[in-house]
C-alpha cells in the first residue's frame, strides 16, 4: 500500500453498493480533521438483474444522515432507486444534468403506478415519489457548484447518453485538495457529441483519484457486423427487428440505416417503423437521423400495422414493453431476424434467446415458443466505450492517484485491471466490490472500516 500523505483526518472514504452491472450507487463520506463529515451518493440505481433485485430493499448506510444524491445519467440502474431513499429517512435533494433531471421526475411517478400493478411489496410510496419530484434539481453541464464550504462539484459532457455527465469533486480544507472524477457510464463520442475533458491533445495536470465503469472489461472494438447482416437479411427478403431500448438509443442504428440507404446499400423504398413511448414527445425527435420511409410508432393500431406489413421492413423498438411482445410476435417466423444493438446482460431474456438454437423451444411470459427467427447481436454501438476508448481517456492525466473499477461483471473488472497495469504497471487499480470501503487522501488509497 501507497505511504498515506497529507493532513491528517482530511480524506474521501468511498464505498460501492453495486455487485455488477446493474444498481449503481456509491456511497462518499467527506471527512475534515475536526471530524466533521459530509456524506453524499453518486448515482442510486435500481437492481435488474433477477437475482439481485431483493438488494433493492436495503441499503448499507443512514439515509437520514446523506446531504445529497448526484445522478450521471437517467438509465434506471443508476437513478430508479432514489424515491427509496426517501422511503428510508433522506430528506436532501437529488442533482443531475437538465435532461436526466427531468426523466427522473417523471419516471419517479411513472414507476410508483407501474409497481402498485404488481404482486410485491412496494420499494416505496407516492409520497416518496412526490418527494423525489419535488426535490430534483439541474446542474449546468462545465459550471461548478458548491455543494458546501469543502466540497465543489462540476458536471462535465459525457457522451454516453443523452443529459449523461461525469463528475469532477474537489474537496478542499485550507490548502489540502482531493480531487475525484466520476466517469458514470462513459463513452467517448457518439453520432451526436463528444466528451471534451481533459480536452483532447492537453493532459491534466493536478492528482486525481477516478472513478471508472468496467462494462466491457479490456475487450477490444468489436468487429462491425450490423450492415452485412442488415443487408443479408433484406435480400433474403426477410424483415428485421432491432432492439434498441432507451429513449434516444435509436439515433445511433436509425442514422447508421439513413446512410445505408442514401448510399443505395438498401433500397430507400423499405419501410422502417420506429416504435416510441405513447408518452414520447415527438418534438424531441431527431429528425436528422432518420432514413427516408421511416414511420412513427406509438399507439396500438400503428404497432399492428407495422406488424402486418407484408414485404420486407425494418421495426426499431425503444422499449422493453413492446420488444416483449414483439419477440412473441416474430420469434417463432423464420422471416424475420432480431437484431440486438445494446447491452445484452447474462440471464437476460435476450442472452436466452441468443443461446437458444434453432428450431428449440424457449419459455416467455410463461409460454413455450419455439425459436425459428434468426437472433443476433451486435455491441458495435455500443454507449459504454471499449478499451481503447478508456485508454485515451487514462492518458489524459499526468498525476492519477488510483484508479477504482466498478459497474461491471467481476471477470469483466478483472480482466480490465490486468490490462491496465499491463498499460501502466504502477498504477494503483482497486476493484470496488460491494460492502468494501477506501479511504482516499491528497497522495494514496488504503482499505477502510
Amino acid at each position: 500500500m501507497h505511504k498515506i500523505l497529507g493532513k491528517k483526518g482530511f480524506y474521501i472514504r468511498i464505498e460501492s453498493s453495486s455487485i455488477g452491472v446493474t444498481g449503481s450507487c456509491n456511497y462518499l463520506v467527506f471527512h475534515l480533521p475536526n471530524g466533521k463529515e459530509t456524506r453524499i451518493l453518486i448515482d442510486c440505481g435500481m437492481f435488474l438483474e433477477n437475482e439481485e433485485t431483493e438488494l433493492n430493499r436495503e441499503f448499507s448506510f443512514d439515509c437520514k444522515k446523506l446531504l445529497a444524491v448526484f445522478i450521471t445519467h437517467e438509465h434506471s440502474d443508476h437513478c430508479a432507486r432514489i424515491p427509496c431513499l426517501y422511503a428510508n429517512g433522506f430528506t436532501g435533494k437529488i442533482y443531475a444534468s437538465e435532461y436526466a433531471s427531468q426523466k427522473i421526475k417523471t419516471d419517479a411517478i411513472k414507476n410508483y403506478y407501474s409497481m402498485r400493478r404488481t404482486f410485491e411489496p412496494q420499494l416505496y410510496s407516492e409520497e416518496d415519489a412526490t418527494s423525489t419530484i419535488r426535490n430534483t434539481f439541474s446542474l449546468q453541464i462545465g459550471v461548478e457548484f458548491q455543494l458546501n464550504d469543502n466540497i465543489f462539484v462540476t458536471p462535465l459532457e459525457n457522451a454516453h447518453t443523452k443529459g449523461a455527465v461525469m463528475y469532477l469533486i474537489r474537496f478542499e480544507y485550507k490548502d489540502n485538495v482531493i480531487r475525484v472524477l466520476f466517469t458514470g457510464d462513459y463513452k467517448r463520442t457518439n453520432i451526436a457529441k463528444k466528451s471534451y475533458f481533459p480536452m483532447i491533445g492537453e493532459k491534466y495536470n493536478e492528482t486525481i483519484t477516478i472513478i471508472t465503469e468496467a462494462t466491457h472489461g479490456a475487450q477490444k472494438e468489436p468487429k462491425k457486423i450490423f450492415q452485412s447482416e442488415v443487408i443479408k437479411a433484406i435480400l433474403e427478403g426477410k424483415s428485421v427487428v432491432i432492439i434498441a431500448n432507451g429513449e434516444t438509443r435509436y439515433e445511433t442504428v436509425s442514422n447508421e440505416l439513413k446512410q445505408m440507404k442514401d448510399t443505395g446499400k438498401i433500397p430507400s423504398s423499405i419501410p422502417i417503423f420506429l416504435q416510441v413511448k405513447k408518452n414520447f414527445n415527438l418534438e424531441n425527435l431527431n429528425s436528422s437521423v432518420l432514413p427516408s420511409n421511416t414511420r412513427i410508432v406509438k399507439t396500438t393500431e400503428e404497432k399492428q400495422t407495422a406488424l402486418y406489413e407484408r414485404n420486407p421492413k425494418i421495426i426499431i423498438s425503444t422499449n422493453r414493453g413492446y420488444t416483449d411482445s414483439l419477440l412473441k410476435s416474430t420469434i417463432e417466423n423464420p422471416r424475420y431476424l432480431i437484431f440486438y444493438t445494446n447491452y445484452v446482460s447474462k440471464g437476460s431474456r435476450g442472452d436466452k434467446l441468443l443461446r437458444t438454437p434453432t428450431c428449440s423451444t424457449i419459455e416467455m411470459g410463461r409460454q413455450l415458443y419455439t425459436k425459428k427467427a434468426e437472433v443476433k447481436k451486435t455491441e458495435e454501438y455500443s454507449d459504454h466505450d471499449f478499451w481503447e476508448g478508456l485508454a485515451n481517456l487514462l492518458h489524459g492525466f499526468r498525476n492519477i492517484n488510483a484508479i477504482f473499477l466498478e459497474h461491471g461483471d467481476a471477470e469483466s473488472k478483472e480482466k480490465l485491471r490486468q490490462e491496465l497495469l499491463k498499460e501502466l504497471p504502477k498504477l494503483k487499480v482497486i476493484t470496488l466490490e460491494r460492502g468494501k470501503a477506501y479511504r482516499i487522501t491528497e497522495n494514496g488509497v488504503r482499505c477502510s472500516k
